[in-house]
This record gives structure tokens, C-alpha cells and sequence, in this order.
């Protein structure tokens, strides 16, 4: 069959099929697709005439061997206009054209070309054009030398003829192709192509791989109206005379997909070899070129073609090009060919006429045109422009440089290539007259930039230089010219900006000035203090020369006056001394032994260090520097051209005496000292004051030796009279030579018959009133070596006392912290106190309810907080026996049973007898008190039954209350008698009482009853009592409690009021408890309980959380593992709780479970559910159990809490309580039960019954057909499943009509089907007339067709 007759039923095909075509759409072909986990890729979206494209199919799963070739080429097709062929066929080529590339890595390559059959073998294929180029008729001939024809090869054709294509590798190929023979191909040798010439009138064509990963590509010879080349430039700004890379990519003139360079074609033009690309630069309306052939600089790879090829020199036309801003004509430009890259260049003088012609301006339009030697061309524009010559002002300092940069936009000549300018850099003095100069030569930063710069540093020398190398530009210049010497910077403007924007024919030069930072030194005493003692032991100066700050270690060397740097001379120096005669001392710095300087962190900072020996040794003293002497040092700094001078003058010092009180927290010549607020007889405390004198004059005296001396302590009366004897004391030198002499010495106040007396260092002083309010203790000192006397003054003060409590209202039993804040009781900033403060507390203890308060007396002990604090704390504890005393912890009330009275007072009380009131007349007592209210604790009282309860359920009665674990109380754990803690019991609750048994038991009868039990934990306790059904007998009270069937019990409690009696104490201002007692009265707030006997029990049935309760639709599915399937019973039964009747007191109980299905029986047993409640486990009136429902093949009968299911029906399953509540005697007197019943149900599996009518069928002699013809027979079948879950008998009607009138009497079919079988049921019919037949099938759940299962399936046939 030819191509025509194949594409015809091809589309013939696709339009039966309901295909649809765009026109006017040209598809571009894709260069790689993936599917199946095969990837199909190509080299070049193009193939045409004589050139060769390369295929790649990765398919991990194929083996790279000959056979895997085979594999991979019977799974390709092309395909294109509506024709699909194999890839090796006749049509395009029978020849082996599928290789495996031999890397491993599962490539297998093909190549294809777009080229007619040749009538005989050919070694290469060619092909010819005639263009006009610049007006001229051109003859261009492109030839393929790697592709070639061989004929005949055995039986193999492409399209149709004899032969095959072949294409030659590269002999710088460097793997193997191995073919679908085994046939290796080494680079050199050929391989075999497929020709689509078969397809050449289409425009796209598109190769597949059986898994679904395809790939278009367009065909040049069809569609060369739609291929365009295209061209992208790297720069949109240039200047003239500069060069730069545009990419053109022109997929049509890659011959060869394995070679780069020019793209495998060799290209004559009228006879002469060419490159394959040409190009023109215009000025566009200025000024035309003519098109100059270049040469191809690189042709660049398919991007990513390792991954896609499994090789990466794969290419498909995309040229590097470098271009030019010149005008390719001849009269303003040197046109170049051959192997020139660029298309023309230029001379000075066609540079400058190009320039002042205006043919090249501030704003030149360029275009760039590349064509190819087959007509395919492309543009692209760009802006010339000529920007002014400038240059960066520049600043050097030592420490930093800066970068030497001109900006010259027009003297880039290669955007691919650094270049180098030359600048002038010239040293200026202060007139501006130049005195050195120098060229330097400033790279470009990065080629293309137009910046041309490079760090320069200032350095310090001997004499000027400017040097530069690579890497910077070195400017020298000795310490004396730093601050006298400028920069000049010098470039030169090319002739586009010389005539633009100087306007000059000539090139100009441009200038820039350059400043060298010259740091400002200077010279200050460390400290910055001038006038310094004669005894100072070392003077320091700080020499900062911040242009010799260089971030590291420095030295300057000492030399007579002059002080150098690496050799280098930057400054002079001289010391000169005045003595007080008037004697002047001349010399410098080497006079002072000072060899060098060192800045050791080299941040330009030098320090000179003279210590007072050399000083006398200077000044010829040697023992001592006279006061009065002054001292100059003076440095010349060359790099400021500056004088520096400090001058110290020498004075004599006084001592000075310096105290800290215990209260102070630095020395100083007057300090604040307390008195204590009690006597070293109540608190024996020691009150230090430290001294310090500094008497530098007398530790020079011998300043080998620590010394010591002595000072004076004198009491003063607040008028400055001297009382009572003088003490003295010793202070001893820290060290040898330091001159800091320290000691200390303590105060405190003794108590004797004749009143209260200041003490020092154990000496009774005077008596304390002379001194108690504004006194003062002077500690006076004289030195040994200046006679000199100092003194230093304590002003003595009665001391503050406040009492404090950290909260006014507190509960029984808690901790409430007490303290003391006095300044007086601090010993030393420095010390703590370690023995204790002793306060009161007065209060009213309780044993509970049922007793009365009474009043005590308990002492507080606090403790200094903390090293010199004014405070001593504690804490208290109100009313807990358990706590023990310790340290400054305080437990008020240690008889167990007994805590602070709930609603009374705590009294505090600090007592000062030496108060801050005291004067010289009287030392007067202060008092103080604090008061804390004891909150009212409520008593709860609670019934813990659920309501309503059962007349023989036992009551249980809650108490709740903090107090409880303050007062007696046993261990946790549950009693049959109530021991020492009946009283209390009792007294908390008064009275049970009925509603209509009309019972009264009091609190005593329901405690100490043997039949009460008790449960005590912390603070709670719970009361149990049984209780019975009421005998009528009125007046009968007691334990049983007896009620009524229906009733309502109430519980009654007492509260307690306590009060406490207070009286006033004149004469401390505070006041006493004398007495306490308690009211009790019965609480407004009762607990109650219904009594109904009569509640019916309720049961429930949950699955999965879901209630199915009596409920069909909410069954449980049949179980169909071994595990079963778990159902959660709960019964509702209130008088069950706490029944003495029922299992485990009211705990426990079993229900009857009859699967009425199968007639099976099983008990559960159901258990109380309970709820926490304050820490108490309380009874609920719910039970619940789980019941396990398996399949009969598990079941084991008689197993508890186990039933099976019955499959395929539904299993309706009854749960019954019967359960005895109590007993009663009847009117006659006849022992009755009071009986729980409840009786509910739940299923099991839910039926599915389903009937699919899913399929017709007409079978003509057992082949399908979908037609009939009359006078003929056929079997008319319809599909039956059962969908359901049960076997089904499944009745049904089979009716055939024509015209609305059965032609056949209906059929009844019955058929048995298991879950999901399937079935056929039909007729056999023969038409007897033509026609439409309609053919109907319904499904019916019983024989008598009344209950169909759906509507069936209907089917219209034609008879003909």
C-alpha cells in the first residue's frame, strides 16, 4: 500500500472515530518526554536536507546488549499526517539503525535525516543556493562530508530503494555503538540512519515509544516558512570600537549532531570556503554595512544532553559570535574575513572621523544581522553611546586605603578580556608645586565593566616614592611631609569624550585631587590628673599617635631626643623638672631609662611608665621628691608638625580616715550607727564599725615592712562634750608600702541595776541616756609622719522596730510568716546573727465541735534572713500539731486534736525596751502588735447516694472539712466504731429525719450504733448506716432506719460560732484575749434523699458507641472472626445501690441473655460503675458488662458472657434482669419480695438482599451479534447477579414487544444464587417481521411476582 492510500484511511479512520483537526497551527516539537519510565529525547526540534539529527530512548529495563537493541527498535514508531510506521520498515529504512551506547547507562541512540534517496552510493550529500549578498549574486554550496549513501547493502531500502544512509562519527568520538547484531562502531566509522523522506511533505513528525513517551520535531523542507534563527546579545550599551559574544542559534545548520565548532557543514560561496554565519553592522538610518563572513567563536552543547543523551558534546545550532560596534563599511572601517572573529575594526583616524563625522554619537542605534548561507537570518539592537572620562576622589590614611579608580566607559575594547589604562599620580607640597609622579597602570575590575581600579596604601618611609604592582598602587612618604602633601590623580579623555563633552578635536586630560589623613596625636596623664602626690610610687602618660595604629603589636625606639619607627624618625622628646628653689633639671625620656615605646595592641596608644625611684634619681634627690616640684614632658610629633606637653606638679597628702557601721554599705568620714533595740543581756549581739586610714607619707617611712599604729575612740554627748573614757585601738597595714591601715571595733548597750550603758570593745562607756539621740562615737586618728589628725564620726540613733505579718487573715492550720525589721540587730554587713529574736503569739485553742475554746500563750523564734539584714523572720503555723518546731518555724499549738479556733483572733507581739522614742530623759519601751483573723471553715455536709435510692439500700453520709485532719483523727482506712473522733461526729451532725415513716435518730444513736461504719482520708470522713423497709409501727426509731417505700430522708448539721473576749492594755497601747467560747446552732442547709423502691430498671445495648436498642436498623453484622464481636450492656437500676439484697452490697449483679435465633443462653454479669468525687469513690446506679458475640463455629456453650450468631438470618437476642430488691411483710403478715425486672433486646445482622441486572447479549449460532434478521433464530440473554449477602431464590419475567404487543407469551424464570454468583437466563426468539423489538427483563423476590427487586433492564433491537 502506498503513502497516499494509507493516509487516506488513516484519516478516514480517525473521522468514523469522531476525530477533530486545527488548521493554521504549526506545532513545535518537544525535545524530550517521559512516560512509562522510558525517556525519549532529541537533539534538534529541526531536521531537514543533508543534516542529521540524533534519537535517544533511555529504558532502564532493557540490558544494553544487541538484543536489547532489537527490543527498544521494535518498540518505536513514527508517525506524522495521520500514517504511523515502525521504525525500521521500507518506508523509512529496513537497515539495524538502533546502538546502544556503551557507558553503562541504558542510552540506545538512532539517527535520522530529511534527505531524498540519491540515485547511486555517495561519499558525502550537498546541496546548493544562490542568495544575494550586498547586491551580489552568490553561489553557495553546503556539503554534509559525515553523511554519505551505500548502495547496495544486502536487502536493506530506505523509502522504498536500495541502500542506506550512513553518517560518519567523529574520530574524536571516545565511546563504542554497539548495533542490533552485535556490530561495533568506533569513532571514525559509520552507523546507519533513518530517512523520513517518506514524510517530507508533512510538517511535524513524531516519533513514539510503545510505553507513551513521544517527541515531535518540524520539518524544514515542509515548513521552512515557519523556521526562524534567532539571536541574543549580552550587552544593550556599548562604545565604539568595542567587541562582544551574541548567541545564534540556527538548529538548521547543524549537519552533524556529534560535532560542534562551525556544525558539521563545509560551505563554499562562489567557489570560496566560508564560515556558516555572516554578518552587517549598521548604524540603522545613520549609516548601512554590508554583511562580512565571521568565524564561528563556539557552537554550544544541547543544554543538559548528558542526562539526555547519556553523552554531552550533543549540539544543535546555537553559535557563539562575537560582533563589533563598528559600521561594517569600508570607508570609516577595516572590514575583516576569514578567520576573524569580529567583522571589522578601525584606526585612529577612522575612529576620530566615525566621532566627529557625528556618524557615532551619545545615542548611536545599532543593528546586528546574522544570516546563515541558506537565507535564515536574525537582528537585534542595540544603543552605542560615549560616556565622560571620571575619576574617584581618593583619602589615605596609615590604617586605611582606597581604591584608585577611573571610570572610562569607552575604553572597553573586548567584553570578554580585561584591560589596562594608564593614570598619573603625582605628589604635591603644600604650594601645589608636584615634587614626584609617577605612571600606574589600573587594571579593569572585570572585563566589560569600563571601571579600572586597584587598592592603594599610604606607607611610612624615609623618603616619597609612588610604586604599584598587580595587586596595588604604594604610596610612601616620610612622617614630616604627612601633613604637607596632596594627591593628584590624572587620566586621559579618548576622543569621543574629549569632543563631547570638552569639546575639543584633541584627546584631554582630567584631574582629580587626593588627600593623605593625617591623625591628630596626643599626649594626657593616666590618670588625667596632674597634680599628684610626692609619694605617688609611678607616673604614667599615654602617648596616642593614631597614624601608627596598625592593628598589631608596635615599638618605637628611644634615642636620645628622637624616637623612630622601623628606623624612620616621628617625633622628638624632652623632660624638664622645676624644683621649688627654682632649679631647672633639663634632660628626656633616655634620661628616664626609657629605651622604647610599645602600643601592644597596636592601636597606636604608647605608654610611658616612670616610677618615682628614677624620678629622685632625676631630680638628684634620691630619698624623697619635694613638694612643689613640677615636672614637664614634651613630644614633637613629626606627622602633625605638633607639640605635645604635660607637666605634673608634686604635692604633699594628708591621711585620710574612712568608717562602716553595720548598717552602711561604704566608707566614709560619717556613718549612722543603731543602738540596739534590746540589751546584750536579751540579745547578745556585738555592733562592729570597721576603719580605714590611708597614710601613704607614713608607710614610705619604712616601706619594707607591714606597719602598724594606733587612733583614738571618743564618746561625744549630743552638745559635743567628751563622756566617759577614751579607748584606743589598733590598724595594721594591709601590706608593706600600701599605706591602707585597717581595723574594727564593736559597740552594744548592757542592762544593770543602774539603768542601760553604751559599751565599747567591752567597756562600759557611759550611761546610755547622755548618748541615746545624737551622740556620737569619733574616731580620731594622728599620723606618725606629717602629724596630721584626721577623724571620722558614727552618729548614734535609737533604732526603727516595725512588726510585720505577711497576711491579716489566715485558715486553720496554715503558715503565715512573722518578722522583725530593725537596723538596730544588724551585727555587720558582713555577718549573720546566729542566735534568735524571741516574740509572742497569744490565741484561742479548739478540740472541735462538741468543746469549747480556751486561751494560750506560745513564743515566736525568728532568725536574721540574711548576712547584715535588718530583718528577722519566722514562721507560724495555726494550729497543727504535726508540724514540729524547728529553727524559725513556729507550730503554736502542740497537743494533738487541738487547732486555732475558726473565727478568733492571733495576737503578735514585739516588744523594744530600748524604742525609738528614748531621749536623754528616759530610754523608753516600744510595743507592737499584730493581728490575724481566724477564718471561719465550713463543715459540709453530704449524702452520697444516688437519688432515688432503695429503702434497703445503705446510707451513706458525707462529711467534709480542712478541719478534720487538725483535729483528733485516726489514720486513713475504714471502722466499725468512730473512737476518740465520736465526739466530734456527734457534734457536727444533729438529727436523720423521714418524711413519712416519720423516724427521728439522733446524731449519738447513728454514731456509736454497732451497725454504723465509718471511712476517714485527710478531710473527709463517710458515715454508713443500713436502712429497711418501714414495719407501719410508728414511733419505732433507731438503726435500721426505717422508711417508707416512697420517701424523702433529711439530714440536719450543726455550725459553730466562736467568739473571743479582748481587753486593752493601757499602758502598751495593745490588746489581750482573756477568753473564748462556742454557740452551736443547726445549719440551714440540709441534705436529702429520695426513697423510691418502685424504680423500674432500664437496659441498654451500645455497639461502637451507637445505641441499638430494640433497634433493626442499627444491628450488629454477623461476626466473621474468631475474636467475635464485643456489645456493651448497661442497666439503669437506682435500687440497686448499696443494697445489702443485691451481690457485693448493691456492687454486683448478672443478666440472662437468649439468643431467640438459635435458642442459645448465657449470663453476664454486670458490674457498678463509680464516679470520683472529691477523692471519694461514689456509687453509681448505672451497670455495665460486655458481651462477646462469635461465630457458632467457636462457640463453646456455657461459656459466661459468650453467645453466638446464627448467619444468614437475623438474630433477635433478649437481655432479662430479675433481680431481688428486698423483702416485706404483706398486710396479712405474709414474707414478701420486692423484685428488679427489665427485659429488652438487640439484633444481630442485618440481610442484604440485592438483584444486579448488569449485561444483554444476542448470540447468532454463539457469536455475539447486535442486530437481527428476520426468519432467523438468536439466544437473547441478560446477566443476573446476586449482590446480597444471603443465598436468593430470584424470580423473574422475560418479555419481548413489538410495536407495544408481545410477539411471545412471557417467559418465568427461577433461579438459586449464592453471595456475588453470577448467571445467564434468556430465550431463544426468531423475528418473524421486521422492526424496533423491545426486550425487557425484571426481577421479582417471590414466585408470586409481586415484590420486585429493581426495575430490571430494557433492550431495543432492530429486525431487518
Amino acid at each position: 500500500m502506498n503513502k497516499s492510500a494509507i493516509r487516506y484511511l488513516s484519516l478516514l479512520l480517525v473521522f468514523l472515530m469522531g476525530g477533530s483537526f486545527l488548521a493554521g497551527i504549526t506545532t513545535f516539537g518537544q525535545t524530550s518526554s517521559t512516560a512509562g519510565g522510558v525517556t525519549i529525547s532529541v537533539s534538534n526540534e529541526w531536521v531537514g536536507n543533508d543534516t542529521v539529527v540524533l534519537v535517544a530512548i533511555y529504558n532502564p529495563n532493557v540490558p544494553q546488549s544487541a538484543q536489547g537493541a532489537k527490543y527498544v527498535a521494535g518498540n518505536v514508531t513514527i508517525s506524522a499526517g495521520g500514517v504511523t510506521v515502525p521504525l525500521i520498515s521500507n518506508d523509512t529504512s529496513n537497515a539495524s539503525v538502533v546502538y546502544y551506547l556503551n557507558n553503562g547507562q541504558h542510552y540506545f541512540w538512532f539517527f535520522i535525516t530529511m534527505t531524498p534517496v540519491p540515485t547511486t552510493s555517495a561519499s558525502s550529500l550537498s546541496m546548493t543556493e544562490t542568495l544575494t549578498i550586498n547586491s551580489t549574486s552568490t553561489n553557495v554550496q553546503l556539503t554534509n562530508p559525515y553523511l554519505s549513501f551505500t548502495t547496495p547493502v544486502g536487502n536493506v531500502q530506505t523509502d522504498g530503494k536500495a541502500g542506506v544512509f550512513q553518517l560518519t562519527l567523529p574520530s574524536s568520538f571516545p565511546n563504542q555503538l554497539i548495533g542490533e547484531y552485535g556490530q561495533t562502531v568506533y569513532g571514525g566509522h559509520k552507523v546507519n540512519i533513518t530517512d523520513l523522506y517518506f514524510f517530507s511533505g508533512d510538517k511535524t513528525i513524531t516519533i513514539s515509544y510503545s510505553t507513551g513517551a513521544s517527541v515531535t520535531i518540524n520539518n524544514y523542507l515542509a515548513d521552512s516558512s515557519n523556521y526562524a534563527a534567532t539571536l541574543q546579545t549580552t550587552e544593550s550599551t556599548v562604545p565604539l570600537n568595542s567587541t562582544w559574544q551574541v548567541y545564534f542559534v540556527d538548529n538548521i545548520m547543524q549537519a552533524n549532531p556529534l560535532v560542534g565548532g562551525n556544525g558539521g557543514f563545509m560551505i563554499t560561496a562562489n567557489g570560496t570556503q566560508v564560515s556558516p554565519v555572516i554578518q552587517n553592522v549598521s548604524y540603522l538610518a545613520v549609516k548601512n554595512g554590508v554583511y562580512v563572513n565571521t568565524t564561528v567563536f563556539a557552537n554550544n552543547p544541547v543544554p543538559n544532553a548528558q542526562a539526555m543523551f547519556g553523552y554531552g558534546n550533543v549540539y544543535y545550532g546555537n553559535f557563539t559570535m562575537y560582533t563589533s560596534s563598528i559600521v561594517t563599511n569600508k570607508t570609516y572601517a577595516t572590514l575583516l574575513s576569514g578567520n576573524n572573529y569580529t567583522p571589522a575594526n578601525v584606526s585612529f583616524s577612522q575612529y576620530k572621523m566615525l566621532i566627529t563625522s557625528g556618524l557615532f554619537t551619545t545615542n548611536t542605534p545599532i543593528t546586528i544581522y546574522l544570516s546563515d548561507w541558506i537565507g535564515n537570518n536574525a537582528s537585534v539592537s542595540i544603543k552605542g553611546t560615549i560616556k565622560e572620562t571620571t575619576l574617584q576622589s581618593i583619602t589615605l590614611s596609615v590604617q586605611k586605603g582606597e581604591n584608585l579608580t577611573v571610570n572610562d566607559f569607552n575604553n572597553i575594547s573586548n567584553y570578554s578580556v580585561r584591560r589596562n589604562i594608564m593614570v598619573y599620580v603625582a605628589l604635591q607640597n603644600i604650594t601645589g608645586s608636584t615634587y614626584k609622579t609617577a605612571m600606574v597602570s589600573l587594571p579593569e575590575t572585570y572585563a566589560g565593566s569600563g571601571v579600572f581600579s586597584l587598592p592603594t596604601v599610604l606607607r611610612i618611609g624615609s623618603s616619597p616614592s609612588i610604586t604599584y604592582s598587580t595587586s596595588q598602587v604604594t604610596i610612601t612618604l616620610p612622617p614630616y611631609d604627612f601633613s604637607n602633601t596632596s594627591l593628584l590623580i590624572t587620566a586621559t579623555n579618548d576622543i569621543g569624550a574629549s569632543y563631547y563633552y570638552l569639546g575639543s578635536n584633541t584627546v584631554k586630560n582630567i584631574s582629580t585631587p587626593g588627600t593623605i589623613s593625617v591623625g591628630t596625636p596626643t599626649l594626657v596623664p593616666i590618670p588625667n590628673v596632674v597634680s599628684v602626690a610626692n609619694v605617688t610610687p609611678v607616673i604614667e602618660l599615654a602617648y596616642t599617635e593614631p597614624n601608627l595604629a596598625f592593628g598589631t603589636a608596635t615599638t618605637l625606639t628611644v634615642s636620645g631626643t628622637s624616637v623612630k619607627y622601623n628606623g624612620v624618625q616621628v617625633a622628638t622628646d624632652s623632660v624638664t623638672a622645676v624644683l621649688p628653689n627654682g632649679t631647672v633639671i633639663s634632660g628626656n625620656l633616655n634620661g628616664l631609662s626609657i629605651t622604647s615605646l610599645t602600643s601592644a595592641n597596636g592601636n597606636g596608644t604608647f605608654f610611658i611608665v616612670v616610677p618615682s625611684t628614677v624620678i629622685k634619681t632625676f631630680l638628684g634627690t634620691h630619698t624623697y621628691i619635694p613638694s612643689g616640684t613640677e615636672l614637664t614632658f614634651k613630644i614633637y610629633d613629626e606627622f602633625a608638625a605638633q607639640t605635645l606637653s604635660v607637666t605634673y606638679k608634686f604635692t604633699t597628702v594628708a591621711p585620710v580616715i574612712a568608717i562602716k557601721t553595720p548598717t552602711s554599705t561604704s566608707f566614709s568620714s560619717a556613718e549612722t550607727a543603731y543602738l540596739p533595740p534590746l540589751p546584750y543581756n536579751v540579745v547578745p549581739e556585738k555592733h562592729y564599725i570597721s576603719v580605714n586610714v590611708t597614710d601613704t607619707l607614713y608607710a614610705q617611712s619604712v616601706p619594707s615592712s607591714a606597719l602598724q599604729t594606733t587612733l583614738k575612740i571618743i564618746v561625744e554627748n549630743p552638745a559635743g562634750q567628751k563622756v566617759g573614757n577614751v579607748v584606743t585601738t589598733v590598724v595594721s597595714e594591709t601590706a608593706a608600702n600600701s599605706g591602707l591601715f585597717t581595723g574594727k571595733i564593736y559597740y552594744t548597750v548592757y542592762e544593770n541595776s543602774s539603768g542601760y550603758w553604751l559599751n565599747i570593745n567591752g567597756q562600759n562607756i557611759t550611761n546610755l541616756k547622755n548618748v541615746v539621740n545624737g551622740g556620737l562615737i569619733v574616731f580620731e586618728y594622728t599620723s606618725p609622719s606629717s602629724q596630721s589628725t584626721v577623724n571620722a564620726t558614727a552618729l548614734l540613733e535609737p533604732s526603727p522596730f516595725t512588726l510585720s505579718v505577711s497576711q491579716t487573715s489566715a485558715n486553720p492550720g496554715q503558715h503565715v510568716n512573722v518578722s522583725v525589721n530593725s537596723p538596730g540587730l544588724v551585727e555587720s554587713s558582713n555577718m549573720k546573727f546566729t542566735g534568735s529574736l524571741i516574740i509572742y503569739a497569744q490565741f484561742a485553742e479548739w478540740n472541735g465541735p462538741g468543746s469549747q475554746p480556751t486561751i494560750a500563750v506560745s513564743p515566736i523564734t525568728l532568725k536574721e534572713v540574711s548576712a547584715g539584714s535588718p530583718v528577722f523572720g519566722g514562721t507560724i503555723v495555726l494550729g497543727n500539731s504535726s508540724v514540729v518546731s524547728s529553727g524559725n518555724l513556729t507550730s503554736l499549738i502542740t497537743t494533738p486534736g487541738y487547732t486555732v479556733a475558726p473565727g478568733s483572733v492571733v495576737l503578735v507581739n514585739a516588744n523594744a525596751t530600748i524604742g525609738p522614742t528614748s531621749t536623754s530623759s528616759s530610754i523608753t519601751p516600744y510595743y507592737q502588735q499584730q493581728s490575724i483573723s481566724i477564718n471561719v471553715v465550713d463543715i459540709n455536709v453530704s449524702i452520697l447516694n444516688p437519688s432515688p435510692a432503695s429503702p434497703f439500700a445503705k446510707l451513706e453520709i458525707e462529711l467534709q472539712s480542712p478541719l478534720f485532719n487538725l483535729l483528733t483523727h485516726p489514720a486513713a482506712g475504714n471502722y466499725t466504731s468512730a473512737g476518740t473522733s465520736a465526739g466530734i461526729l456527734e457534734g457536727i451532725l444533729s438529727t436523720i429525719t423521714t418524711q413519712q415513716s416519720q423516724q427521728l435518730v439522733t446524731s449519738t444513736q447513728l454514731v456509736t450504733s454497732p451497725k454504723t461504719s465509718f471511712y476517714y482520708n485527710n478531710t473527709i470522713w463517710v458515715i454508713e448506716t443500713p436502712m429497711t423497709l418501714w414495719s407501719g409501727t410508728p414511733g419505732s426509731y433507731g438503726i435500721p432506719i426505717e422508711v417508707n417505700l416512697t420517701d424523702l430522708l433529711t439530714v440536719t448539721h450543726n455550725v459553730y460560732a466562736i467568739h473571743v473576749v479582748e481587753v486593752p492594755n493601757v499602758t502598751t497601747g495593745t490588746v489581750s484575749l482573756v477568753s473564748a467560747y462556742a454557740v452551736p446552732s443547726v445549719s440551714s442547709n440540709v441534705a436529702q434523699l429520695q426513697i423510691n423502691g418502685l424504680v423500674p430498671p432500664v437496659i441498654s445495648v451500645f455497639f461502637n458507641g451507637n445505641n441499638i436498642t430494640q433497634s433493626a436498623s442499627a444491628a450488629i453484622p454477623f461476626p466473621n472472626t474468631t475474636a467475635g464481636e464485643l456489645v456493651n450492656v448497661t442497666v439503669y437500676a437506682p435500687d440497686a445501690v448499696n443494697n445489702l439484697n443485691v451481690p457485693g452490697s448493691g456492687t454486683t449483679f448478672n443478666v440472662t441473655i437468649v439468643n431467640t435465633a438459635n435458642g442459645e443462653t448465657t449470663t453476664l454479669t454486670l458490674t457498678q460503675m463509680t464516679k470520683i468525687i472529691g477523692g471519694v469513690a461514689v456509687p453509681t446506679p448505672y451497670y455495665t458488662g460486655l458481651l462477646k458475640v462469635v461465630e457458632p463455629t467457636v462457640y463453646t456453650p456455657g461459656t459466661p458472657g459468650v453467645i453466638s450468631a446464627s448467619s444468614g438470618v437475623v438474630n433477635k437476642v433478649l437481655v432479662n434482669m430479675n433481680l431481688v430488691e428486698g423483702q416485706y411483710y404483706n398486710t396479712q403478715g405474709l414474707l414478701q419480695q420486692l423484685r428488679m425486672k427489665a427485659s429488652s433486646y438487640f439484633y444481630v445482622g442485618v440481610i442484604k438482599l440485592s438483584v444486579l441486572v448488569s449485561h444483554f447479549t444476542i448470540l447468532s449460532n454463539g457469536t455475539p451479534v447486535t442486530g437481527m434478521q428476520v426468519g432467523k433464530s438468536y439466544s437473547l440473554l441478560f446477566n443476573v447477579t446476586n449482590n446480597g449477602n444471603v443465598n436468593e431464590t430470584i424470580y423473574g419475567t422475560l418479555e419481548v414487544l413489538l410495536n407495544g404487543t408481545p410477539v411471545q407469551p412471557e417467559i418465568v424464570a427461577q433461579i438459586t444464587l449464592a453471595p456475588g454468583q453470577s448467571t445467564q437466563i434468556g430465550t431463544l426468539f426468531t423475528p418473524t417481521m421486521p422492526g424496533s423489538y423491545t426486550i425487557t427483563f425484571i426481577p421479582f423476590q417471590n414466585n408470586l411476582l409481586s415484590i420486585p427487586y429493581n426495575q430490571g433492564l430494557t433492550e431495543v433491537v432492530t429486525a431487518s
